[in-house]
């Protein structure tokens, strides 16, 4: 102990990093022990590459750390401490282009303290036995770096701002503010969120950044987001920014060869793009961002050896809120072609609910309050349901059926697409159905064809 009193801060951290006990990565210090030493301080895998070399776990200590397990050996990170509900998401590509591969971590975490998101991007290399990394705070860009690279363009008369990559004069996008500021008001600037989201794909790291106006009555948030892609270098400067295609990630399938994207990043309602490999398609079809979630599996769905790629999606007409479905195919002549199963005149015009109601009959029994579905031709039963009568009351003499396809929802599994429909009873001279519990699972058919066919599974 009278020995330790005598060694310096500074000479004690030499002599710890020379035992390897604190190793410095930047500003980082972190601390790295061989994993059999630390076994009962590791949580759960919460994720790792695909070839499962490269793990992230959360060390068991008072600030609940995340760390990197690679090889044999524990990388324990310091900065930042993140919440138990933190996203992380591991890629391996190599980044740099140099002919090697690098661990690529984007962690997404919310900041109660400061009410906002924190986004870090982490590529991890190795480099002589040893695993160093290069950390990218999109924060730090926001204002400062954005401003110095992007010209924005405000122009009053048309009430639209145009923003600019300054070194090669590419126009990024355009955007109005009209309704987003006073009337008379013209915004002094352009300043740029730092409540930016990372995402990853096809080995690329993309960044899209909230755009804001500053006016005399302070600042506002425009509804369209600028997207940019984050290149990594295994040199200084290790993070820059280039131009990326402004649309903003919808779904992706597990290959990554199909993409869908929304065209006008941030806003609600936009037209859906295709990326079928390395090349874009307009489908002049919309989703809307506040129907609920997207999804895209792949399987061959109609037997001919080839796999497609199954894609809803949300979407409204007028004051109808449904789902699209596309599955994006090959032509004879390979070119890719995608089939909309079920548009929405389908459903409009009742052409769904015409197959339910050739596929299944119906019965309800007034005095037990019982519903029954059955297979129209097997006699098989698909459903039973009930309906409070009190709650029902004198409407039950006016009741003129069952309609099928009121509500319904996709479902992509074990190689097939699947919808759930809910039965409602429907009354004469009544607008509101009587919603039934429950569901009935129908199979969608995919042959190549213009719209869609349901079977019973």
């Amino acid at each position: 102990m009278k020995v330790l009193k005598k060694i310096s801060i500074a000479t004690l951290i030499i002599l710890l990093i020379s035992f390897g006990l604190i190793k410095w990565k930047g500003d980082t210090r972190v601390q790295t022990y061989y994993c059999e030493e630390v076994k009962g301080k590791i949580g759960n895998v919460l994720t790792e590459d695909p070839e499962g070399k490269f793990k992230i776990y959360r060390y068991e200590d008072a600030e609940k750390s995340i760390c990197v397990a690679w090889e044999d050996k524990l990388y324990l990170l310091s900065e930042p401490v993140v919440p138990e509900d933190v996203e992380l998401l591991a890629v391996t590509s190599d980044y740099d282009r140099d002919g090697e591969k690098e661990y690529g971590l984007i962690l997404h975490c919310y900041d109660d303290e400061c009410s906002t998101y924190q986004n870090r991007l982490y590529i991890f290399e190795e480099k002589k036995g040893e695993l160093y990394w290069n950390i990218y705070d999109p924060a730090s860009d926001t204002e400062d770096n954005f401003s110095a690279q992007i010209t924005a363009d405000i122009v009053e008369e048309t009430k639209k701002v145009t923003l600019i990559w300054r070194e090669t004069g590419e126009e990024l996008l355009e955007v109005s503010y009209e309704g987003w500021v006073e009337d008379g008001v013209c915004p002094e600037s352009v300043l740029y969120s730092s409540n930016v989201q990372l995402e990853a794909e096809r080995g690329r790291f993309y960044l899209t950044v909230p755009i804001m106006l500053k006016s005399e009555d302070g600042e506002v948030q425009l509804p369209r987001k600028l997207k940019l892609e984050i290149i990594y270098q295994d040199s200084i400067p290790n993070f820059s920014a280039r131009p990326a295609k402004q649309l903003e990630s919808i779904a992706i399938s597990k290959d990554e060869l199909v993409a869908a994207y929304g065209a006008s990043p941030g806003t609600t309602y936009q037209s859906i793009v295709l990326r079928i490999g390395d090349d874009f398609y307009d489908t002049e079809l919309e989703w809307h961002t506040d129907y609920g979630e997207a999804a895209m599996e792949q399987a061959d769905y109609d037997g001919d050896g080839l796999t497609e790629t199954a894609f809803f999606y949300p979407y409204g007409v007028a004051s109808f809120a449904g789902q699209g479905l596309l599955v994006i195919d090959q032509s004879e002549n390979g070119k890719p072609v995608w089939t909309e199963l079920f548009p929405s005149e389908a459903w409009v015009q009742g052409m769904v609910e015409e197959q339910c109601q050739k596929l299944l009959d119906w019965k309800i029994d007034k005095e037990t309050g019982k519903v029954y579905v059955t297979d129209a031709f097997s006699g098989k039963e698909v459903f039973s349901g009930s309906y409070d009568k009190k709650e029902m009351g004198a409407d039950i003499e006016k009741l003129e059926g069952i309609l099928f396809t009121s509500v319904y929802s996709y479902v992509l599994e074990e190689g097939k697409i699947y919808m759930d429909i809910s039965p409602v009873i429907v009354f004469e001279q009544r607008v509101v159905p009587y919603y039934l519990e429950g569901s009935i699972r129908m199979e969608v058919v995919y042959k190549g064809k213009e719209e869609g066919i349901l079977r019973l599974p």
